[in-house]
């Protein structure tokens, strides 16, 4: 699953290149949907929701981040959310 939200983002943030804002944005995000493969055994660290729960406070505040920096929220933004959202549920479902 990770590799696939990974390739959705990229291919998101390639198609809307020429877009810098909405690029940069996808990019962050594809950076964030691939986070879980690199950490996934440092979960031991602080608990086993610990990284999803992280990985998801990034998008959050790149949201927060937004709205208090451009005064909206980009479409792209909650579009990786979204695309974020159902593997860290499944993952804390799986860890449940």
């Amino acid at each position: 699953m990770d590799i696939t939200q990974f390739a959705i983002l990229l291919s998101l943030g390639f198609v809307n290149r020429k877009n810098p804002p909405i690029h940069k944005r996808y990019m962050l995000l594809t950076t964030i949907a691939i986070l879980p493969a690199a950490t996934a055994r440092m979960e031991y660290l602080i608990g086993p929701w610990s990284m999803e729960l992280l990985f998801l406070l990034f998008a959050v505040l790149i949201l927060f981040h937004d709205r208090r920096i451009h005064g909206k929220i980009f479409r792209a933004n909650i579009v990786g959310l979204l695309i974020l959202l159902p593997r860290a549920l499944l993952a804390m479902m799986h860890k449940f």
